[in-house]
């Protein structure tokens, strides 16, 4: 009995074994596909920093706008009052983002310049789509930036600009 008993313990260890390596999990093979295979996506091509710079407004004294980073599809810059951060100004390409884009500004309920606008998630921030592709950013960080003034600096970007790059990406 116990020599039955040791080849029933050996061949339930080796049929465990197979089973737990996949072996007893044969794949079926699959119908073949009557739609030919997808493409992969294009890559995705951001537009220089030194065009996005150009769409940047000049800034009136006492502040001072600083350059603090420029890469493919992104430039942002420092606004120093007195020595002191007092805001951000950026452009962003969201090439690529679809996600991002419709998410973010998916029933935008402010314009200006008749593209549409959000509040940022920093408080005393407003980002405004540009041509479905383009985020022109201005943040408050201090006092001396008010809405005011952050609406005087969104409006002196170059929007026709930023428009003309978009529409030459398509």
């Amino acid at each position: 009995m116990t020599a039955l008993f040791r080849h029933f313990w050996a061949f339930g260890a080796l049929l465990a074994l197979f089973l737990l390596s996949g072996g007893g999990c044969a794949r079926r093979p699959q119908p073949p596909s009557s739609s030919p295979p997808a493409a992969p996506p294009a890559p995705v091509t951001l537009v220089p920093a030194a065009e996005l710079k150009k769409a940047v407004p000049r800034l009136p004294a006492p502040f001072q706008p600083v350059l603090f980073l420029e890469r493919p599809g992104t430039v942002t810059y420092h606004v120093r009052k007195g020595g002191s951060l007092a805001a951000t100004l950026s452009v962003r390409d969201l090439s690529g983002k679809d996600s991002v884009r419709r998410g973010l500004f998916q029933g935008a309920g402010q314009e200006v310049q008749g593209y549409p606008a959000v509040p940022t998630s920093m408080g005393g921030g407003l980002a405004v789509l540009v041509g479905d592709r383009f985020q022109v950013e201005v943040v408050s960080l201090s006092p001396s930036v008010g809405q005011k003034r952050r609406d005087a600096w969104l409006d002196a970007f170059d929007y026709a600009r930023l428009a003309a790059l978009a529409r030459a990406a398509r």
